[in-house]
């Protein structure tokens, strides 16, 4: 099972933290998250790419002890920017959901329920995890 050896706050606190770190465009590129076991390193970037997609995240994991070793979330201001109402808003959206990768979470869940996953959500509205996404996250620390 993979595990992120942090996963000390809940999901929303630190899905939040993250996300207005991102909005608030920190002069730091760069963020460690540290646990009592040893330190996740962390990249943020939110910049004006010339992609369709609104955010990206790609990780590396130990494969031995399935713990998260690295982790990077982009941020395209510039399709948030054409299609967002509430550019805040949207950006805490994508990056709470691109943040749900981090927890093994799937693009897309089929299911009726609402979840910051789904491609369909208000992303100028729905900013943080929803049960749903907070349901699953535990059933796979669990």
């Amino acid at each position: 099972m993979k595990k992120i050896r942090y996963f000390i706050v809940s999901t929303i606190v630190l899905c939040m933290i993250f996300a207005l770190t991102i909005v608030t465009y920190a002069a730091d590129p760069y963020l460690s998250f540290g646990s009592k076991t040893g330190n996740v390193n962390v990249k943020k970037y939110a910049d004006k790419y010339n992609d369709t997609w609104y955010g990206l995240t790609s990780q590396t994991y130990n494969s031995s002890t399935g713990y998260t070793t690295k982790f990077t979330i982009k941020v395209n201001a510039r399709t948030i920017s054409e299609d967002a109402t509430n550019f805040n808003n949207f950006a805490k959206s994508t990056v709470t959901h691109e943040f749900g990768h981090v927890f093994w979470l799937c693009d897309n869940p089929n299911t009726s329920k609402s979840s910051i996953m789904k491609y369909s959500r208000n992303r100028n509205s729905m900013t943080a995890p929803q049960t749903f996404d907070v349901d699953n996250v535990n059933a796979k620390y669990d």
